[in-house]
């Protein structure tokens, strides 16, 4: 085996072993895509190179990436695709956290990298990378889940570096891979539609992990999409025709108002003059992409979509901002990527702003794993104008404490858009409370909505479902209230004692952080408490206790600081332990602790800058400037 030329005016070459490792020379330098097993790297000196300074990777398995902590340890900058970053850094947790006895999930994860590697950045969707040294060599990267849900392709110029996403013209490395789950085969679904994608990047050969380099792509692409239809087919007609709905997901709900019925949760569109629209929450494209409610990030994938279709065919050219009804990952998952790529701003409610930009903070559920600034904060009550539209925001606990509901009237249609606030879709994890529901129905009931915008599904009629709303909420109280002690021990229906925040900090070795904590008397008599945190021994808290008073029913916050010894870990856990009137309550919540070497700290992984957007996808600062109406209702 030997390296072989494979394309002379940009000095491109390939070495067949574990898989295809490429390499972009430049005088005695490389970068490599894929690194392989090492056996490629041991005989760079073939080609002149004496040094890789960076090594680019298409997905996560051994095949591709054996050679990467090799290659990190001598200096080589290891980039992932972003997906994947947990699958090349956190090895030994993931490997702890494997399922080996009763296991559903038919993902590949077990051919997984068995040691971690440390990562010099991520190849974020959408972005490009380019070579500080030599900028010519500038690969787009272009989301292609299907072999693995972290798959990418790296787009240079008419070249693209495919991973396992094809292995020849109607072939696939492995159909194996596709089911990540027990029975279903996700994985082909989306190999289709990044083949789509793929083709509709114009590159004209194709350079395979396994495989020869693929003249003539489109052809190449039409194939193995034929031979993928017929494996989905024959798994289950409705398969099919879910891909054949997927670029025109959009329904018209009224002459300026449409939702996405394909995606996990329905995404609401209002539709402006000149282009503009208005999103209403923006997640996931379709359940295959989320593969199950829960799990790792690296089973998620949130990608762009839905903004062909209203180009096409609704001349949308700027998508001004999205408003987010609730934190959940099923509603906000594609925003940092609408954010990024369009320029699209983010506009939340008060109450939900800091758990949509610091989610590691909260104990709560569904969150999403990384941060999403908020471009404009709305406040309770208030009305703000877009295009002429008054659009009013409220608070909405009930499925979650981080709730919004928007009003507004267009094509003389008043409507609400509610999120998940359903009857019974109260979850206790979400800080759902007595009393939530009929205050919230009482908001509606003001609002006086013709439709309802639900979190999920289509458009409902407004008075009946404020009727049910209230109806339910009304039944649920009485439930609880005679289910619950309340007279004796007043927890409300959540039954937490505590809140510390932030939930998860990392912190470097002998480092110090800050935390709160926030506790609640249960009792219903005035209580004399006292409030310590339990830690690992070699920790230190100052101070060590708090002696506080709360009133009946009342609640109090506390700080604390705290130093950690000189162990590392993810993970670790210290706890907050409660006596009120000489009861101990023990330790009633957990605080999450991510300790890291001190060379460690504060280590921000370098993220690729946004590819500059296109004509039409380039996205001004949305005109809010005009005066708005106040958004009419009975006396709210």
């Amino acid at each position: 085996m030997s390296w072989q030329l494979v394309h002379s005016p940009r000095r491109l070459y390939r070495f067949r072993e574990s898989c295809n490792v490429y390499a972009v020379v430049r005088g005695d330098g490389a970068v490599l895509i894929d690194s392989g097993s090492g056996l490629a790297v041991s005989s760079l000196e073939e080609i002149g190179v004496r040094r890789v300074a960076h090594a680019l990777h298409t997905h996560h398995h051994r095949d591709q990436a054996q050679a990467a902590l090799e290659l990190a340890r001598g200096g080589t900058a290891i980039w992932a695709p972003e997906t994947e970053r947990e699958l090349f850094e956190n090895v030994d947790e993931l490997w702890r956290g494997w399922d080996l006895y009763n296991n559903y999930r038919g993902a590949q994860h077990r051919d997984a990298l068995l040691e971690s590697v440390p990562l010099a950045g991520v190849l974020q969707d959408y972005a490009t990378w380019t070579w500080p040294e030599h900028p010519e060599v500038a690969f787009r990267v272009l989301p292609a889940p299907g072999h693995t849900m972290g798959s990418i392709c790296l787009i240079w110029d008419d070249l693209a570096f495919t991973g396992d996403l094809i292995y020849a013209p109607g072939k696939v490395w492995s159909v194996a891979a596709f089911q990540y789950d027990y029975v279903q085969l996700p994985g082909a679904q989306l190999a289709v539609r990044s083949l789509d994608a793929l083709k509709k990047a114009g590159a004209g050969t194709l350079l395979p992990s396994h495989g020869e380099p693929m003249t003539g792509a489109d052809l190449a692409i039409e194939k193995t999409q034929a031979n993928l239809h017929r494996l989905i087919r024959e798994r289950g007609i409705e398969y099919a025709s879910e891909l054949e709905e997927l670029d025109r997901p959009f329904e018209q709900v009224l002459p300026h108002l449409l939702r996405n019925r394909k995606s996990v949760s329905s995404n609401w569109v209002l539709l402006g003059p000149g282009g503009h629209a208005l999103f209403i929450d923006y997640g996931y494209p379709h359940w295959m992409y989320m593969t199950q409610y829960g799990g790792p990030r690296w089973g998620k994938r949130p990608l762009l979509h839905g903004l062909e279709q209203l180009a096409r065919e609704y001349g949308v050219t700027h998508v001004d901002a999205v408003v987010v009804t609730h934190h959940h990952d099923d509603h906000v998952a594609a925003i940092p990527a609408l954010r990024r790529v369009c320029g699209t701003q983010v506009w939340a409610l008060e109450n939900m702003v800091d758990v949509l930009e610091r989610p590691q903070a909260y104990k709560t559920q569904c969150l999403w794993y990384d941060s999403i600034p908020v471009d404009r904060v709305l406040h309770r009550g208030e009305t703000i104008g877009w295009h002429g539209i008054p659009l009013y925001f409220d608070e909405e606990p009930g499925h979650t404490r981080y709730g919004s509901l928007t009003a507004f009237t267009i094509d003389d249609t008043r409507c609400l858009a509610i999120g998940d606030q359903f009857p019974n879709n109260f979850v206790y994890a979400n800080h759902f409370e007595l009393g939530d529901y009929v205050a919230v129905a009482e908001r509606w009931r003001h609002l006086k909505p013709d439709l309802i915008l639900p979190g999920h599904g289509a458009a409902v009629p407004g008075p009946a479902y404020v009727g049910r709303l209230q109806q339910n909420g009304t039944a649920l109280d009485e439930i609880h209230r005679a289910l619950l002690p309340l007279d004796q021990w007043n927890l409300g229906a959540g039954g937490r004692t505590v809140e510390l925040i932030p939930y998860q900090s990392e912190v470097s070795t002998h480092g110090e952080f800050e935390v709160r904590v926030f506790v609640k008397n249960p009792l219903p008599c005035h209580a004399h408490g006292q409030i310590r945190l339990t830690v690992p021994w070699d920790w230190k808290v100052d101070p060590p206790w708090h002696d506080v008073e709360i009133p009946a029913g009342g609640e109090i916050t506390v700080a604390y600081r705290l130093c950690v010894g000189g162990g590392t870990g993810t993970r670790l856990r210290y706890g907050v332990e409660v006596t009120l009137n000489e009861i101990p309550l023990g330790v009633v919540e957990e605080g999450i602790a991510h300790v890291v070497p001190a060379s460690s700290a504060g280590f921000c992984p370098v993220t690729l800058p946004s590819a500059t957007p296109s004509s039409e996808t380039s996205i001004p600062a949305p005109c809010a400037s005009a005066k708005a109406e106040p958004f009419q209702t009975d006396g709210i």
